[in-house]
């Protein structure tokens, strides 16, 4: 007779009370939330956060080093602490010859290894492309030259965010200035040779009005790749921006007018710093408008590069935390559909921000102070990227600094969502188990799992006594695969209950908290 075991991890949830709502600081990270980071023991900006499958953060950006700038990436274990099997003392520093070496953004492959993109400036010049390995945290010689990929210009030239396709290659944007200032858009094959199925040298130059900036990209389900960044008009005024290429690199011309949208809030300037998709090819991108001041810019897109009126009535929404200098710099779109958005807003001095929004692009009342949190470590403050990690707790990477002592160090904080997540497995046949929101505000709850084989699955809900409460999916046939189900829960007194999800082989029980 073979013993079934069922292994069972409940997260602990989070407690609701009247003036502390979800955005706050997780104690459990650090002890108080923050963690700072040096590298080389030298001033350090943090650019780019990852979320590791294993629970492990990952942190880059660079260090201003007496001899100039160095590329650094750094891994956390999930309490904060350093990962002492990544680089040397969880760190790794990347130096390039006579030049500095500048890195804005980070991508994970599925075989763990990472890759790097930004740029050089000295004696040489250009955009630069590394991998290095998820196991040590060293560069992969099997990539490039000793892990490095210098495409090379005479000026100024960097990327600033990389993505990896489905097969594997590597596609980066960012600006060149051997004109005028314009857009570049590379892809790469998985050796780190130029692709000659793109544009025919693997690099695309797009060149809109007189300067013009790539920040973000995303390739979407299709293969196509859009970039967010801004374009300059003549007369100064600053347009958001969105370019689509096709998968060979040529402009998208069912996207906007041939291939490019620009967004033109403010009579000055309108400028996006990064995109997300979700799964039906609507797009957000944020960034900053001035109003006069500068403040949060969120706009949500059809695929077709349309303003989509469902997100606050004209697709735009404008958030101000302190009428001075509010930028946006990156978003995710959070597994219950609320859009996340952080970056930094000036109070007397800057400080790091985070908002989150409803579906509709109303603010989410039940994060933060209004949907909106503010955090002050040091003088200037600022976030630029964010990531869930598999709890579904915020992590955010950006830089802080203090001008009296002189201090740069990047920083990692993390903070409370409120959602929660069971993650459970039995004998293989139930992948993770997410259920979410949680706590439960309005009587729905959203479930997803994975089925590893064809199974028969319930699920049912329970008081904490054991006793049934009510039956949510009776018995059905299911295909292996992934699931997401929206389930109606009964009108029940608040307290917390506990969700059960079975199969004929075991089953996966999750606790909730009903407001």
């Amino acid at each position: 007779m073979i013993m079934k075991t069922t292994v069972l991890f409940i997260l602990a949830f989070l407690p609701i009370v009247s003036f502390a709502q979800f955005g706050v600081l997780d104690g459990d990270f650090d002890a108080d939330g923050i963690r700072l980071i040096q590298a080389a023991t030298s001033p350090t900006r943090g650019f780019d956060v990852e979320a590791q499958p294993d629970g492990k953060i990952l942190v880059c950006g660079w260090a201003s080093l007496p001899s100039g700038a160095a590329a650094h990436v750094t891994r956390l274990f999930p309490d904060g602490s350093l990962d002492n099997s990544f680089g040397v003392n969880g760190q790794t520093v990347l130096l390039w010859n006579e030049a500095n070496l500048e890195v804005y953004n980070m991508a994970l492959q599925d075989d763990g290894n990472i890759v790097l993109v930004g740029g050089i400036d000295g004696a040489e010049t250009g955009q630069v492309v590394i991998r290095i390995n998820g196991s040590d945290g060293f560069p992969d010689p099997s990539f490039g030259t000793d892990g490095f990929v210098l495409i090379p210009y005479t000026i100024v030239a960097y990327l600033y965010d990389v993505a990896i396709q489905s097969d594997g290659k590597i596609v980066a944007a960012g600006i060149t200035a051997e004109s005028d200032l314009d857009i570049t858009v590379v892809r790469l094959n998985t050796d780190g040779t130029l692709d000659t199925d793109f544009s025919f040298d693997g690099k695309v130059v797009t060149d809109v009005n007189l300067a013009d900036w790539a920040q973000g990209l995303v390739v979407g389900a299709n293969g196509k790749i859009t970039v967010a960044g801004s374009t300059e008009r003549p007369g100064g005024n600053r347009n958001g921006l969105l370019v689509r290429y096709n998968a060979d690199g040529t402009l998208d011309n069912t996207f906007g007018t041939n291939g490019k949208v620009e967004l033109d809030v403010s009579a000055t300037v309108d400028e996006f710093h990064n995109l997300t998709i979700d799964g039906s090819g609507s797009m957000f991108a944020v960034g900053a408008t001035s109003n006069p001041g500068y403040q949060f810019l969120v706009a949500k897109f059809n695929a077709d590069g349309a303003l989509d009126n469902s997100f606050s009535f004209d697709g735009v929404v404008q958030t101000d935390f302190s009428n001075d200098d509010d930028r946006a710099w990156d978003v995710l779109i959070q597994p219950d559909s609320r859009i996340l958005v952080v970056g930094k807003a000036r109070e007397v001095s800057d400080k790091l921000a985070l908002a989150r929004y409803m579906p509709d692009g109303t603010l989410d009342n039940s994060f933060g102070t209004g949907g909106k949190v503010l955090t002050s470590n040091g003088q200037d403050n600022e976030l630029r990227s964010v990531a869930l990690q598999s709890d579904l707790k915020i992590v955010a990477v950006g830089t802080v600094s203090d001008a009296q002592f002189n201090v740069r160090n990047a920083i990692v904080a993390r903070y409370t969502s409120g959602m929660n997540v069971g993650i459970g497995e039995v004998d293989a046949y139930i992948g993770s188990t997410l259920v979410y929101p949680n706590p439960i505000t309005n009587n729905e709850v959203t479930v997803e799992y994975e089925l590893k084989s064809d199974e028969t699955v319930s699920i049912e809900l329970f008081d904490l006594t054991g006793k049934q409460i009510s039956t949510l999916q009776s018995a059905a046939a299911e295909k292996a695969g992934s699931y997401q189900k929206s389930l109606s829960l009964p009108a029940v007194s608040a307290g917390n209950y506990l969700l059960k999800l079975n199969t004929g082989k075991g089953s996966v029980t999750v606790r909730l908290t009903m407001n």
